[in-house]
This record gives structure tokens, sequence and C-alpha cells, in this order.
């Protein structure tokens, strides 16, 4: 069993950059929520998240670099993320959304992340949907 599962779209957004072209990196709720829990040394931990083809290998480099162990990838045709910018203040802005995952259904997930002694439920995008809220609720 799982201390905690993390269930949320992992995001590949751009950042500015002052060293060139910026490139997509990791990022959103559900990625910062399980690299918390690991860099406080949770070990029993998963994510479970849609992401598309797109970066899936990237996704899975970073993961295991970071010491999360496992992970449940819903497919989905892209990858979520957006494009920020800084604006004059030097505040970061969304400039324009580069893709939508899929939505993260409650019949999608293997039942070992659902019985994990806590979800951390980490949506970016609306992605969880309303039967998951129900079942939770429930």
């Amino acid at each position: 069993m799982y201390e905690v599962v993390v269930i949320g779209n992992p995001e590949f957004s751009t950042f500015p950059s002052s060293q060139g072209e910026p490139s997509r990196t990791l990022s959103g709720p559900a990625a910062y929520g399980i690299k918390t829990l690991l860099e406080m040394n949770h070990r029993h931990t998963a994510i479970v998240g849609s992401i598309g083809e797109d970066f899936r290998d990237e996704y899975q480099h970073i993961l295991s670099r970071l010491g999360s162990p496992e992970h449940f990838i819903i497919d989905s045709k892209t990858t979520g993320g957006f494009e920020y910018f800084q604006s004059v203040n030097g505040e970061l802005q969304v400039n324009r959304c580069l893709g939508v995952a899929s939505k993260i259904g409650v019949k999608e997930i293997p039942d070992e992340f659902l019985s994990s002694r806590t979800v951390v439920l980490s949506p970016m995008l609306q992605e969880i949907d309303d039967e998951f809220i129900q079942w939770i609720c429930d």
C-alpha cells in the first residue's frame, strides 16, 4: 500500500530563460506535489496522471531521477502545459496554453493506487472528473 498517491496531470511548460531559448520543463501542481513528498523522504508514494507520447520518456526519466519508483500514466493525445513570460514588473504570467491532457476518471486508475492511505488531488485544469469526486465523497 502506498502512503501517499498524488493524482493530477503533470505539465510541461515553458518559462523565460536568460540562457537562450526556453524549453518545456516539468511543472504543475501534481509534479510539484510528488517532488515535495520525495524531498521530505516519503518513499512509499506514487503519481497518477495523463500525459502524451511527446513527453512520456522525459517524464519517466525525471521521475526516476527524483527517486519516484511508482507512477501510472493514463494515455493522452497531448501533454498539458503553458507558455509563461515575465512581465515588466518581474511576475510570471501565462502567455498561452500549449496543450490540455486528458481527464482522469476513477475507472482508469488501478485499485492499488486508489487504496492508498492518502490520496492528494492535485489538478491543474479540472482534469479530475465529477464521477471521481463523487467516488471520493462516497
